[in-house]
């Protein structure tokens, strides 16, 4: 375009020289400077429909460019958004594992002070026969707590496993998120 632009002010000159020469009595012939003149009028309009062209392209390449920084914004907001969400989610894994494991302790505790209260009630149902009736409906009904501890103990059990395999899997997923 510098070319056809430079090209149109050396025919510009020319013209203006012709002119000049005509109005010194030098010209040669009037035909001439109408060739010059539609020659120049010919390659403007080339030149401004080239420009238009070029300026219409550029516009096209400059909406599909914002198109693709929309795009590019968008998958970054939602990489974000993930990448939270993992992080919560976490979060609260790593809560429900410890209160699970919290709950798993202490159950675990009361069964061996209940074992151990069962093992005395015993121990004295063997040595006391006035107390022996009394002695063995405190035994049962200890039996029947450790019972449902040994089983609240399982089920807390098998739920921090749970948790723990889930922790797994988002864990995973985090890694494919990353990559």
């Amino acid at each position: 375009q510098e070319y056809e632009c430079q090209s149109m002010k050396e025919q510009a000159l020319a013209f203006e020289q012709l002119l000049l020469e005509k109005e010194d009595g030098k010209a040669g012939d009037l035909s001439q400077l109408l060739r010059a003149l539609e020659s120049m009028q010919e390659k403007t309009i080339l030149f401004q429909q080239e420009t238009d062209q070029v300026t219409l392209s550029l516009k096209h390449q400059q909406m599909a460019n914002r198109t693709l920084e929309q795009e590019v914004q968008h998958l970054r907001d939602k990489e974000l958004h993930l990448k939270q969400e993992v992080q919560s989610l976490r979060s609260h894994l790593l809560d429900s594992e410890d209160f699970y494991s919290r709950e798993i302790g202490a159950a675990e505790k009361r069964e061996r002070n209940l074992r151990e209260k069962v093992t005395l009630l015993e121990e004295e149902l063997l040595s006391s026969s006035n107390a022996s009736h009394q002695a063995s409906v405190q035994v049962e009904s200890l039996q029947k707590q450790v019972r449902f501890l040994s089983q609240e103990r399982d089920e807390n059990a098998l739920q921090l496993s749970l948790y723990q395999e889930q922790g797994k899997q988002y864990a995973m997923s985090l890694t494919n998120l990353q990559k």
